[in-house]
């Protein structure tokens, strides 16, 4: 009988050392992302996975005022407890350290120095993204954004330098197709978001949108159709911004990298 308790416990061991946290996409994977502003501003993001539904490649395409800019990440290198990508066009190096199937750090190598990013999570959902930079007017650890949710796991609030935001979740329109919300802007690591590495995604989509600052609202309206949603925003100037998702065809042969 202590025998088999032993190797019980064992088992249980095992697994629990080896717990992965929720995969954040399941069937439904982004491959295509058109944004497009008001100031006829627009951007393009590509997104391809490898055959085990691995992020592979991402590539962002912006173009605003004449001017075509990217951010590309070529190819990604997955280890045990880390996942690295590969800037080619800005020649940078993003190593996610891993917990549990989550980034908990970031080293970012360029040529002009390297810099640290951590990631922090309350049950699993990102809250918080601090930089740590070798030059920086905030004299120590800057908060890159925070992110709010409410007890139901909605999100309630985004806030950066630049914006914040609260948002009012609807009652009855799920998230169940894990996008990343606007305006959720998380910068250069997006990717990492597109990779399931940056936590669960809010249960419930957004319907409306107000800027603390100013008191602006923005209506947020939905379309669904066959592998793919349309989201509107629409400010109370009557001027829109839309976000046209694809999702991969769960027929489709993911790419081979």
């Amino acid at each position: 009988m202590k025998k088999y308790f032993v190797l019980l416990l064992l088992v249980f061991l095992f697994f629990s050392c080896n717990k992965k946290a929720d995969k954040v996409f399941q069937d439904r994977w982004i491959e295509h992302v058109v944004e497009k502003y008001p100031d006829m501003k627009t951007v393009e993001s590509f997104i391809q996975y490898d055959n085990q539904d691995r992020l592979s490649c991402y590539v962002d395409v912006t173009v605003h005022n004449g001017i075509t800019s990217y951010f590309a990440i070529d190819s990604v290198k997955y280890e045990e407890d880390e996942v690295i990508m590969f800037d080619r066009f800005d020649k940078r190096i993003f190593r996610y350290k891993m917990e549990e199937g989550y980034a908990t750090e970031c080293y970012v190598t360029s040529l002009s120095g390297r810099y640290i990013v951590r990631f922090f999570y309350e049950k699993s959902y990102l809250v918080r993204i601090v930089e740590e930079r070798p030059i920086s007017f905030a004299k120590g650890p800057e908060v890159f954004c925070d992110i709010k949710y409410n007890a139901d796991h909605q999100a309630i609030g985004f806030k950066n330098k630049y914006y914040d935001y609260k948002f009012l979740p609807s009652l009855s329109i799920e998230n169940k197709n894990s996008l990343l919300l606007p305006p959720i802007y998380l910068g250069d690591y997006k990717p990492a978001f597109y990779a399931g590495i940056l936590g669960k995604t809010t249960q419930m989509m957004i319907y409306q949108c107000i800027d603390n600052k100013t008191g602006a609202k923005t209506d947020y309206e939905y379309v669904d159709y066959k592998n793919g949603m349309t989201l509107a925003l629409i400010n109370e100037k009557g001027e829109g911004t839309s976000f046209n998702y694809v999702f991969r065809d769960k027929e489709e042969k993911p790419a081979q990298r």
